[in-house]
């Protein structure tokens, strides 16, 4: 109950308990309290703020209580149906809120784990169980998006979300780089611009990029330098957002994409110098 109606919701609960048990001033209040002394005492078993004891809102329900006629019923129970229909909003809410925290993060750590595999050069980008968390972190990141949506949100995320999961599609497609290449990068541009219009915030746009060199690391060609070197600058950019808004797991998440994917370019990068050497001896 609030702070500072607790005085007056327990006299109308009291009085509503009272009625419901058809007492009157008669005699009837006192068969109804004795005969309903646990239920009365959980309501009267505390104090307000105020300092006014149960005592007192005892008497002044029973100095107070008359024949109510259907009037003061209705108003009675429309106070108890508004302050239920609170109650059960709150519920929902942090239901809400709770599973969109976990769909999150849900999200993140399947995108860790992809950028954490093994990036081997393949024939078809299908074949890569890398990948395949890629597109399946996408997918689970768009629906995070829809549900921040529905707690209001912009939906501007939604569209970025779906940039992403459009350029894992076009991944799993093995559409060739003259193709998507342009598309993404459009599509990238043209995010970023909206960013910057509809939030005029610096931050805001270190996420945008970031996210869109993500889009633009999973078109590129698997176990190749520049795929890992765009996938780790993204993450980079999506950690310095989330350090700017003090969102901890979510930076931490992302410091690990960067790292594991900067571990992956070195380690290519290496691969491909052994290569060059081999040919030219």
């Amino acid at each position: 109950m609030h702070a500072h109606t607790t005085g007056e919701v327990t006299e109308q609960l009291v009085s509503l308990g009272l009625v419901a048990r058809h007492a009157d001033a008669k005699g009837g209040i006192g068969k109804a309290l004795f005969h309903n002394a646990n239920e009365f005492n959980d309501i009267l078993g505390h104090k307000e703020k105020s300092g006014v004891k149960s005592r007192t809102i005892l008497q002044r329900v029973l100095r107070n209580n008359k024949p109510m006629g259907s009037l003061g019923l209705l108003r009675f129970q429309k106070s108890i149906d508004e302050f239920n229909n609170l109650y059960y909003n709150d519920i929902i809410s942090y239901f809400i809120i709770t599973i969109t925290a976990f769909v999150g993060l849900a999200g993140s750590a399947i995108l860790v784990l992809g950028a954490a595999w093994p990036d081997r050069a393949v024939r078809f980008p299908a074949e890569s169980l890398k990948n395949w968390f890629f597109g399946i972190g996408a997918l689970v990141m768009l629906l995070y998006s829809i549900l921040n949506y529905t707690a209001g949100a912009p939906v501007f995320f939604i569209f970025l979300e779906l940039l992403v999961t459009f350029s894992s599609v076009l991944m799993m497609l093995n559409v060739p780089e003259r193709i998507d290449t342009p598309l993404v990068l459009i599509a990238s541009l043209a995010m970023i611009l909206w960013s910057f219009l509809l939030f005029h915030d610096v931050g805001t746009v270190f996420f945008v990029i970031g996210l869109s060199g993500i889009a633009i690391g999973y078109i590129l060609k698997t176990g190749t330098v520049r795929r890992e070197v765009a996938l780790m600058l993204g993450s980079a950019l999506i950690a310095l957002f989330s350090f700017l808004t003090a969102t901890w797991i979510f930076f931490w998440l992302n410091v690990f994409f960067a790292a594991f994917s900067g571990y992956y370019a070195w380690k290519d990068e290496v691969r491909e110098l052994k290569r060059t050497r081999r040919l030219i001896r």
